[in-house]
């Protein structure tokens, strides 16, 4: 990430673009005259302004005409490069018919002032589709830049994915301003990392498909029944109130673990749409347990109080 000057805008090996003249402006004859004419104008992704919203508008347009060739991915690499100060991070798929399309955001160069205090400015998110037997752009990501990661997705991912990454950073008033410190170039990559990956797992299907359903089940109840407790053991006993006799107060003894589990499994049955619905909101996979157990503390409660 680095500097662009007012006037000679560099689209790529820079996070900040000038507003009256943007890198798309730039690239238009750059692209027009690539030897492979898949090569594209870089596009603004917009669903800020007027008339763009979700699956509405310009990106929208843009959107459905890479559909005709292609939108697919297998291949996603998070690439840095190596010009300082800043070190511009930006996202490469492998679009399998020969193109790639990088994905990067940057701030407005002639509100550079403004960014180096702290404060935010306007944001470019782009996507570039580019051949890989163009000339002028292909060979500049490997030239200018290291391979920091590469993500691998056998049942294939659609930019489409990507492009609603986009839209949640750009419909957040927090996050669709660039700031050097925060919503910048490294967050935009790692948001776009984060997202695809959550998007290949579906966790809410331990609640739908009964036997994942049953052994997810059975995970918890054989760790609560291995659960030693917080001391040692002692006998418990209660009070039980008596109907209409709220004075009158009787002993009784404790039913046994084996008993309340049980009612627990049964309430933990009770609540599978609820979990199914909390696992599908969950992001990384090392929440799972926590989330569960919250749940079946819950669970507990309600088969607690239907034992007693």
């Amino acid at each position: 990430m680095s500097f662009a000057k007012s006037g000679l805008v560099k689209a790529h090996g820079s996070s900040f673009i000038n507003s009256n003249s943007f890198a798309i402006a730039s690239l238009n004859k750059l692209s027009g005259s690539s030897s492979n004419a898949r090569t594209q104008e870089p596009h603004k992704i917009n669903f800020t302004e007027e008339g763009n919203s979700w699956r509405k508008g310009e990106t929208e347009e843009w959107y459905q005409q890479q559909t005709k060739l292609s939108t697919t991915f297998k291949l996603l690499e998070y690439r840095k490069e190596r010009e300082s100060p800043f070190f511009h991070e930006f996202i490469v798929v492998d679009l399998g018919n020969d193109t790639v399309c990088r994905f990067d955001r940057r701030g407005d160069v002639n509100n550079r002032s403004n960014v180096l205090v702290g404060e935010p400015i306007p944001s470019e998110d782009t996507a570039h589709v580019i051949a890989k037997s163009d000339i002028t752009f292909y060979p500049e990501i490997k030239r200018t830049s290291d391979l920091t990661l590469r993500m691998h997705f056998p049942q294939g991912q659609d930019i489409l994915t990507i492009l609603a990454v986009c839209y949640g950073i750009q419909a957040n008033k927090n996050t669709q301003a660039y700031s050097l410190t925060r919503y910048n170039c490294y967050f935009f990559s790692w948001m776009i990392i984060t997202a695809t990956a959550r998007c290949t797992v579906d966790w809410a299907l331990l609640a739908q498909e009964e036997i994942l359903w049953n052994n997810l089940v059975a995970s918890v109840i054989n760790g609560l029944s291995q659960d030693p407790g917080p001391g040692p053991k002692k006998v418990v006993a209660g009070n039980l109130a008596l109907r209409n006799k709220a004075e009158t107060l009787v002993p009784f003894s404790f039913v046994g673990s084996a008993y309340l589990l049980d009612t627990l499994r049964k309430a933990l049955g009770e609540t599978r749409e609820q979990i199914r619905k909390s696992l599908a909101e969950l992001i990384l996979h090392s929440t799972i347990d926590k989330t569960m157990r919250d749940l079946s503390e819950n669970s507990a409660q309600k088969a607690a109080n239907h034992a007693a």
